[in-house]
């Protein structure tokens, strides 16, 4: 199965292809800005790159959240143009997971992302970065109040999370802040297991209300 995988839910834009456990190609993009005028023409030469046509894509996949409200729009809606056009599945997935799927092994993990104001984006999983409740918003100083001796503190808010956690007893694991690489192996396990979806079924994760992170 080949799954096209779209994230610019954060300034660290990339997309990827993957076929079956393998990752084909992975193009970071980089610079927020650049998110809209950049997307379409780089899958386009993904694509090309890898000498597929569009009908050889069998999902499409794009980081739901939580992140930038302008970005996650634009992931979204392009992978939601592709999938419609294509008549392809897809499907959406949160980034806190696709972190904490990079950090599984060792104990229990909690993903982190800056959620701007002094806060973070927080999610909550086990081991095997299984999710253990729904996304929430903290500051470092009520992440500390939650966590246990042993936990792994991974994301790109980990640097935010850092001072107040320095005396938690956890473990900073750091990782690549570009997302498209696992979103698509990510993805392929999910289409594999039928969890696949329609254009019409993607959904943001906003983790706050819509008007709020509209303000930004």
């Amino acid at each position: 199965m080949i799954v096209l995988a779209v994230d610019t839910s954060s300034p660290h834009a990339s997309i990827a292809l993957q076929s079956g456990g393998r990752l084909l190609a992975e193009l970071r993009c980089g610079g927020e800005a650049l998110h809209s005028t950049k997307v379409l023409p780089r899958i386009e030469f993904l694509l090309r790159d890898q000498g597929l046509a569009p009908e050889r894509v069998d999902g499409l996949a794009a980081v739901a959240g939580p992140g930038s409200y302008t970005g996650l729009r634009i992931g979204l809606g392009t992978v939601q143009g592709l999938a419609l056009g294509w008549g392809k599945p897809c499907l959406g997935l949160s980034a806190l997971l696709l972190m904490a799927r990079r950090a599984r092994g060792s104990g229990p993990i909690v993903a982190v992302r800056d959620a701007w104001r002094g806060e973070l984006y927080v999610a909550f999983h086990d081991a095997e970065a299984r999710p253990c409740g729904d996304v929430e918003v903290l500051t470092p100083e009520a992440l500390r109040s939650r966590v246990q001796p042993g936990t792994i503190v991974t994301g790109d808010g980990m640097e935010l999370a850092r001072p107040a956690l320095a005396d938690a007893g956890v473990r900073f694991v750091a990782r690549s802040p570009f997302l498209a690489g696992a979103l698509a192996g990510a993805a392929v396990e999910a289409f594999a297991a039928g969890h696949a979806g329609t254009a019409g079924e993607l959904r943001p994760i906003y983790a706050r209300p819509a008007a709020v992170a509209a303000s930004r």
